[in-house]
């Protein structure tokens, strides 16, 4: 395994030890759609890292005989750190001026997340330090990070509060002060808080408010999925970790980021087709639009569009950009119609018959929320009348109470035309009748 290798299983190694027995499956299982090899190489090293635990536990003793106590509490030092990776990275709290280090919330491939408390002004944030031994390419993609989110400000994304480097044990580390969010990722709060599909639409409305605001900003996310944005206590989404971002806004000095012809990032399954082709240059808002679309398809039917878990990398590929995703309308009926033609056209393979914007899906969104024609279709006079009888439900009350009065006063009216006739054609009968028996007397008479 070569170098750079072995320090990506190493991040993966810390990032998964950080995480719960949960979420440390669905961890891998994320990891071995992307790379089998690489999910099996930390399987194992994850298991090996356990039993070296245990081992260490039940063996304390005659270890301590053989090496005595300072080896083998320096030995178990060591051991926690291969444990639980970096832990505080030797970080004291309150290495880095302005802030104090309260406690580990979270970890990635790219950093370590403390909450921490800020002099000035006085709150909790969410402090993110930088792995000082990662390379140069996540480096830089960090300070962008940091320089990305600095000039957005939305409600619907997680806003940075300070950005800058401090002397850690191995060197300068950069570090960003960013909103602390008290809440979960979109998934699970929508499972958790068994949202409706209208509470679930109105959440995912935010979620492309606050891309909209990125894209307007020249700022394209390219690993938007529902791990990348959280909702806080109040029910509000904000999205957040854009490491992989591209910025377009010749306002930030973001050329040293230019992403290689054939690299792909951000998250497979999430993935625009051109993204999967590896061609930068293909990349737009429109690629964020088709992840928002395979969001919106998950969070309406609780799974993916494809299923590619398991796959070699290739075929995984070539399932995500040539099999059309299962019907929404299989997993519920009520996603057939509007709802699935919203998301179909999110995730139209070519990108020029997606919606042109993340606002302008938002827009269709909220006219079905509000019983309005969407604009992903042609309106038909009978479904702009049926959306308006839908959206004003008074009037089509009114409306039906009218139409079935004129039925019922237009039967009542024909069947009285219909009396009268029988009626006057009785009385001609009977005129008739009566003058041919008064014939037939007269020329009995004569």
């Amino acid at each position: 395994m070569d170098l750079a290798r072995a320090r990506q299983l190493n991040d993966h190694c810390v990032a998964a030890r950080a995480l719960g027995d949960e979420e440390r499956a669905a961890f891998l299982a994320r990891l071995r759609a992307v790379d089998p090899a690489m999910a099996a190489e930390l399987a194992a090293m994850l298991d090996e890292v356990v039993q070296l635990v245990a081992t260490t536990r039940e063996d304390t003793a005659a270890l301590e005989e053989v090496l005595g106590a300072g080896e083998l509490r320096a030995a178990q030092r060591d051991l926690h750190a291969i444990a639980s990776g970096p832990d505080e990275l030797g970080v004291p709290p309150d290495a880095i001026e302005g802030f104090r280090l309260l406690r580990r919330i979270g970890q990635g491939g790219m950093g370590i997340v403390y909450e921490a408390e800020q002099d000035n002004p006085r709150r909790r944030v969410a402090l993110k330090l930088m792995q000082p031994s990662l390379g140069t390419e996540r480096l830089r993609r960090f300070e962008l990070e940091g320089a990305v989110l600095g000039c957005l400000h939305h409600p619907n994304i997680a806003q940075v509060h300070a950005c800058g480097t401090f002397r850690g044990p191995l060197g300068e580390q950069p570090f960003i002060a960013m909103e602390l969010i008290d809440g979960v990722d979109l998934r699970t709060h929508a499972e958790r808080a068994k949202l409706s599909l209208q509470a679930r639409l109105a959440l995912f409305a935010q979620v492309a408010d606050g891309v909209h605001h990125a894209h307007d900003r020249g700022v394209v996310h390219r690993d938007l999925k529902p791990d990348n944005v959280l909702v806080d206590s109040l029910g509000t989404a904000k999205v957040l970790d854009f490491g992989v971002a591209r910025a377009k806004d010749s306002s930030l000095d973001l050329t040293s980021i230019a992403t290689q012809a054939g690299v792909l990032i951000g998250t497979l399954s999430y993935m625009a087709p051109e993204q999967l082709a590896g061609d930068p240059d293909a990349i737009s808002v429109r690629s964020d639009v088709y992840s928002l679309g395979v969001m919106l398809y998950e969070l309406l039917s609780n799974r993916l569009p494809h299923e590619v878990a398991g796959l070699p990398i290739a075929a995984a590929i070539h399932t995500l950009t040539h099999q059309p995703p299962s019907p929404l309308a299989r997993f519920d009926a009520r996603l057939r119609g509007d709802l699935a033609t919203i998301t179909a056209k999110a995730m139209e393979r070519d990108p020029s018959r997606r919606y042109a914007s993340a606002a302008d899906l938002a827009a269709d969104i909220r006219r079905y929320l509000e019983h309005r024609p969407i604009q992903a279709r042609p309106a038909s006079i009978t479904y702009r009348l049926t959306t308006m009888l839908r959206r004003n439900r008074a009037l089509a009350t009114g409306l039906g109470a009218a139409i079935a009065a004129l039925v019922l006063g237009l039967g009542g009216t024909l069947w009285q035309a219909q009396a009268r006739g029988i009626e006057r054609d009785r009385a001609l009968r009977l005129t008739y009748s009566a003058n041919v028996i008064a014939a037939g007397d007269a020329i009995a008479r004569a």
